[in-house]
């Protein structure tokens, strides 16, 4: 049943990955456009969200339908700390349960976030849609601003940090494993940096929507999964040809059911 659960959580890893790093930013490019991003630039010059709330209200489907790309992913994810977290350290403790409650603090900001995103544009869209005058509007795009705000820091700013001390807790185990190849320990430690300096310009400017770091920190954690996600199903597939008990998943730092350096 564990090898079974772990098999299955590197499987989601590896579509998360996918979704983020490829069909995510396809679906924008194609879908959303230019338009988009002459809608969000002025938040970034200007913080001026009426540009945006004016296309949101024209495009709420293509607008809903990305975050749900966005955040069904990092749900997926967010299976992965428990496993993983398990298979690292299956006799010590407080490394399993520091490693675990990070990931899931990390990914669960983000989807906490991604379904209030959710729900707030919906509502700003129609709220904007709705308005009378300039003044009503311009209302909309303040409320909406400060729930973008609170969005960005709860999910580039706690989840960025707590994503950054779960992937160093976890590439820390990796370098000490024997049957890991060691780059992976190193592309970790990478994605760890971008998130940890991500949250920092966010937590600094919460409104802030085009962070130099923002893109690379995403598609670094997109990559992320989708390698572990294919070690985690190695290591299984490797432990069932193997013959081990379907319970006892291999330890990664010592046995040869692990992916090979």
């Amino acid at each position: 049943m564990e090898l079974a659960r772990l098999h299955l959580r590197g499987v989601y890893a590896i579509v998360a990955g996918a979704l983020l790093l490829i069909v995510a930013p396809l679906y924008q490019s194609l879908a959303l456009g230019q338009a988009y991003t002459a809608a969000i630039t002025p938040i970034a010059q200007s913080r001026d969200f009426t540009p945006y709330l004016t296309w949101l209200a024209a495009n709420l489907a293509a607008d809903q339908t990305l975050r749900i790309m966005q955040g069904l992913p990092l749900l997926l994810a967010l299976t992965l700390p428990s496993a993983l977290s398990a298979w690292l350290w299956p006799t010590q403790r407080r490394p399993r349960l520091a490693a675990l409650f990070s990931g899931w603090i990390g990914f669960g900001a983000f989807v906490l976030a991604a379904l209030v995103g959710l729900i707030a544009s919906a509502r700003a869209a129609t709220g904007f849609q709705h308005a009378s005058s300039a003044s009503a509007r311009a209302a909309t795009a303040a409320a909406f601003a400060q729930e973008y705000a609170l969005q960005s820091l709860l999910s580039r700013g706690i989840g960025g940090v707590a994503l950054a001390i779960f992937l160093v807790l976890v590439s820390l185990r990796f370098a000490s494993a024997t049957r890991l190849p060691r780059w992976l320990a190193y592309l970790g430690g990478l994605v760890a940096a971008l998130e940890a300096a991500n949250a920092v310009f966010f937590v600094l400017n919460p409104l802030n929507v085009q962070a130099p770091t923002a893109s690379l920190s995403l598609a670094g954690l997109a990559v992320w999964l989708l390698v572990v996600g294919v070690a985690l199903w190695q290591a299984t597939n490797r432990t069932l040809n193997a013959g081990a008990a379907p319970n006892a998943p291999a330890n990664p730092a010592t046995s040869d059911a692990s992916p090979p350096a």
